[in-house]
């Protein structure tokens, strides 16, 4: 176990209403929950084999199923904090650095099909620089760790615009920053998300590949007549 590195969990709880609202209408509230759910789960299991620490940073902090998930895995639960997404992650690494991690890593609950070895290289890399960026092909990041002092990456940014990842860069660039890059990945957060890693799913399960079990269930719950459209 590497006690010097945390990976740091981002979760919004899994409300109907709340959570998903890009895949409306192709999705239900009580469908964007459970596949929230499924995704955070699936995020759990993905992570299990690191030798890091872990820490479930959720909202609400007291939410059941997030509580749950804290206590059966032994992990801390931690508040986001913050009016921005880059307020609730500068937070989260100061909370990381202040428990005495030189490492941290956060990642999101929305890319079940991640390569464990992306994060693990994400740390392996943090000894060599001092901050590390997982690219997203929507124009984010799965991906963001650094080593203390934290440099301010995330003032400024549109957050959840396609912008996100060009402003991060243009900011390590500016101020002339070391920064390692992952390979590119993909996210699930729009109908057209959603099409593509069903037939990615559908195509490895006839390879015989591994599969995150909670995603697979649920979209193979799902009745698709008629939803192709929202991909549209």
């Amino acid at each position: 176990m590497q006690n010097d590195a945390i990976l740091i969990l981002f979760a919004k709880a899994p409300d109907p209403g709340s959570v998903k609202t890009r895949l409306r209408p192709m999705l239900s509230p009580e469908e964007r929950a459970r596949l929230q759910a499924a995704l955070i789960l699936d995020t759990l299991s993905l992570s299990d084999p690191l030798p890091v620490r872990r820490a479930l940073a959720a909202t609400p902090v007291d939410h059941p199923f997030l509580v749950q998930c804290s206590r059966e895995r032994s992990i801390p639960l931690i508040a986001q904090e913050g009016e921005s997404l880059g307020d609730r992650m500068r937070t989260a690494f100061e909370w990381g650095f202040g428990q005495g991690f030189q490492k941290v890593v956060l990642i999101g609950c929305d890319a079940p099909t991640l390569p464990v070895d992306f994060i693990r290289q994400a740390f392996d890399l943090l000894d060599r620089s001092p901050r590390v960026v997982g690219p997203s092909l929507d124009g984010g990041y799965y991906l963001i760790g650094a080593r203390p002092p934290l440099a301010d990456l995330f003032s400024g940014v549109r957050w959840g615009s396609d912008q996100v990842l060009i402003s991060t860069l243009r900011k390590v660039n500016a101020e002339k920053l070391e920064c390692a890059l992952l390979p590119f990945w993909y996210d699930l957060d729009r109908p057209a998300d959603l099409i593509l890693l069903k037939e990615m799913f559908e195509l490895h399960e006839r390879q015989g590949a591994p599969l995150p079990k909670k995603t697979h269930a649920f979209l193979r719950s799902l009745s698709w007549e008629g939803r192709d459209e929202g991909g549209k």
